[in-house]
Order: C-alpha cells, then sequence, then structure tokens
C-alpha cells in the first residue's frame, strides 16, 4: 500500500467523498449510488447504444435537459448571497422562469452548431486521412 493509499485507508477518492457527503445528505448519497449501479447495469446490458437510447429518453422528460445543467448549490447559494433567502423550491421556480427558457433555448441551439462543426471536423480529418 502506498503512503497515499495509507493516509485514505485504501479508498478512492469517489468513496471518500461519498463518506464526507453521506454525513451532510445521506439521502442523496444514497440515491446517487443507486443510480451509478443502475447505470452500470444497464450499460452491461445494453452497452454504448443503450446508453445512448437512455440519454434520449431522459432529454425528452419535461425540463430534464434544464436539470443538466442547472445546479442546485449554484443557485441556492445565489438567492442567499444576492438576496438573503434559501428557498429549497427555488430550483424547481427557475426552471419556470422565461429567463431559463430562453438560456435553454441558446443551449439547444448552440448544441445544434457544435453538433454541424463536430461532424464536419470528423468528415474532413476522415477524408484527409483517406487521401495521405
Amino acid at each position: 500500500m502506498s503512503a497515499e493509499e495509507e493516509k485514505t485507508g485504501g479508498l478512492t477518492p469517489e468513496q471518500i467523498n461519498n463518506i464526507v457527503f453521506s454525513a451532510v445528505d445521506p439521502e442523496s448519497t444514497f440515491r446517487r449510488t443507486a443510480a451509478k449501479g443502475l447505470i452500470r447495469e444497464f450499460h452491461r446490458r445494453f452497452g454504448d447504444m443503450g446508453l445512448i437510447d437512455l440519454l434520449i429518453c431522459l432529454d425528452n422528460m419535461d425540463r430534464f435537459s434544464s436539470l443538466i445543467v442547472l445546479e442546485r448549490n449554484e443557485i441556492e447559494e445565489y438567492a442567499f448571497n444576492n438576496y438573503g433567502i434559501f428557498d429549497p423550491d427555488m430550483i424547481t421556480k427557475v426552471q419556470f422562469t422565461k429567463a431559463w427558457e430562453e438560456f435553454v433555448h441558446e443551449v439547444i441551439d448552440m448544441a445544434g452548431l457544435a453538433s454541424a462543426a463536430a461532424v464536419t471536423e470528423v468528415v474532413v480529418s476522415e477524408r484527409e486521412a483517406e487521401d495521405n
């Protein structure tokens, strides 16, 4: 066992993180651990294409795409630091604002542009490789 492993009792950084945060929010830790296990099993059974199908299904759920970029901690911290309030429902309230809806549409538009640029990059790269 290395000196670093001795300091951490052989635990990985992820395991240490889970232990630290479980003391703060055990329900969140359990949910996160269960989700990771489900995803691992789903991937084992259905492979990469299964995960892609899963992501597509999740993305089609109401407001899921906004949850990908919306961080509860950032929202709560901003509300507290700027307005002196803590509202555990703030993240849900934010999702129904015009400002957030506009942001999500901008992200979707940018994703489309990035996808087009990425496909072009792949095709050009492959064609250059064929020519050489």
